[in-house]
């Protein structure tokens, strides 16, 4: 780990900002388990690393880590078809998917805000095949750092729902138009959720999270998708469902299709082969 600024490691970001430190604090806590369910060495050596009071989000649970597997895997099946491929992860934060991931001439672009760009070069160490790009990820300048002819997988993970509906859909319209050869995942929130964040979601009484304007139920997202960039779904799952062994009563309560239904998902998409957006 590197650490350029500050002997102690201390650093201050708020609101969306503030949120990269959360998915890494709880992958982590899982990936320090024996069970081997999820592996993440870069990850435990950078939290090891940083003087920060993690507990303030409250009591971790393994589903950060859940969405990280899910993720690696589809991203290891892309390299697998296109090993000089390049994968795109908007609104990273300190996810270390690169290193778990890397095959050894994947492109690797990471897109941030200007502040989680600084913490990312600050705490991880530098690499010549990770680009990094400081700017939020509506800004269509970050595709101009991508060939529109070669495949591309675009990573969003826990990212949309900070974005209104409209800019969502901007942002999907956006990726179609410029990245045809585009494979898409993200995960998203049921609007139950969503609207909680707006009125005010504590997970501890020191730690309210940013609000997250747009949700969407998990039988809302093929159309959804098709209508915002011509996104066919390849895949759409609930947390407990991705990994069944991982979680056996939370896959069985996903039979209930109420509570499917009002559960967050991961999802992974792609464009319809030389289908240009509306």
């Amino acid at each position: 780990m590197t650490d350029r600024q500050s002997p102690n490691n201390n650093f201050a970001l708020t609101g969306v900002a503030e949120t990269l430190l959360w998915p890494l604090w709880t992958r982590t806590t899982e990936a320090r388990k024996l069970n081997g369910f999820f592996d993440d060495p870069i990850g435990i050596a950078l939290i090891d690393h940083l003087d920060y009071d993690f507990a303030k989000f409250g009591r971790p649970n393994g589903w950060h880590a859940v969405r990280s597997k899910f993720s690696d895997n589809l991203i290891r099946r892309f390299l697998a078809a296109h090993p000089h491929g390049t994968v795109v992860a908007l609104g990273e934060g300190l996810e270390t998917q690169f290193w778990r991931t890397d095959n050894g001439s994947v492109h690797w672009i990471s897109v941030d805000l200007p502040d989680a760009i600084a913490v990312r070069r600050r705490f991880l160490p530098p690499e010549p095949r990770n680009s990094l790009i400081a700017c939020s990820a509506l800004d269509a300048a970050w595709m101009d750092a991508v060939s529109a002819a070669e495949p591309v997988f675009v990573s969003a993970a826990g990212l949309l729902m900070y974005f209104t509906r409209p800019e969502v859909e901007g942002l999907l319209r956006a990726i179609a138009e410029r990245l045809p050869n585009a494979e898409l995942f993200c995960d998203l929130i049921p609007p139950w959720l969503s609207r909680r964040t707006l009125k005010g979601l504590y997970t501890t009484r020191r730690y309210r999270t940013p609000a997250m304007p747009f949700g969407l139920g998990i039988d809302d997202i093929p159309v959804f998708l098709a209508g915002a960039g011509g996104f066919v779904v390849l895949q759409s799952v609930t947390y407990p469902q991705a990994f069944p062994e991982w979680s056996p009563v939370g896959a069985a309560a996903m039979r209930i299709p109420w509570l499917r239904r009002h559960a967050p998902s991961l999802v992974h998409a792609h464009l319809r082969p030389n289908e240009a957006a509306t």
